[in-house]
């Protein structure tokens, strides 16, 4: 069964809640596993090349790993699926959502590949993708569809006044109200599965 952590945004900062939150990664990961970490979603505020994300991000998980040897992997899009197969886990790094979403349609076997892995994080677009359906953070507009892998309706970064227009916004969505909200604030997770 797959594990998924969902987190709500924002995992740079130094604090209690991302601490838990990567080492709960690196408890879940075992010796020899690789890691698969997409930084395809550009940032929101600052343009940080792909793969400096992924040195920064390195840097960030081996401090939580505790001497485990795992093999961290660059996502790259002319080899994503073929890196995806081969990877025990997945990271999905935040940022733009719709562009992200936009990158992992072009892979139809996405879906079916994520729940085949021991191990799914996705931090605020990147958990947004793997939801039924999400309010994007940076426009609060209306609801979004992402592959539903996970059967939940998503917020990230959210703060207590926003509570009520989402309800709202995603009862229109799920009528039946058979999805859980999911409704994160910035460093909090959420943890699906195992």
């Amino acid at each position: 069964m797959t594990k998924y952590i969902l987190h709500g945004g924002v995992t740079r900062e130094e604090n209690k809640l991302n601490h838990d939150f990567f080492s709960e990664i690196a408890g879940s990961l075992d010796d020899g596993d690789s890691l698969l970490l997409c930084y395809f979603a550009p940032s929101m505020k600052r343009d940080y090349p792909e793969k400096e994300k992924f040195v920064n991000g390195v840097k960030q998980f081996e401090r939580y790993m505790n001497g485990k040897k795992v093999t961290y992997v660059f996502a790259e899009r002319e080899d994503f699926m073929r890196q995806l197969k081969k990877a025990e886990a997945i990271y999905v790094h935040g940022g733009d959502t719709i562009k992200l979403l936009e990158d992992l349609k072009k892979y139809p076997e996405f879906p079916e590949e994520i729940r085949k892995k021991k191990l799914v994080v996705g931090s605020s677009a990147g958990a947004y993708v793997l939801a039924k359906y999400f309010i994007n953070y940076s426009h609060e507009n209306d609801v979004k569809q992402g592959f539903g892998i996970l059967p939940i309706k998503i917020f990230c970064h959210f703060k207590d006044e926003q509570g009520e227009l989402l309800e709202e916004k995603f009862r229109k969505a799920d009528e039946a109200g058979e999805l859980e909200t999911v409704l994160l604030r910035d460093f909090e997770m959420k943890i699906f599965g195992k």
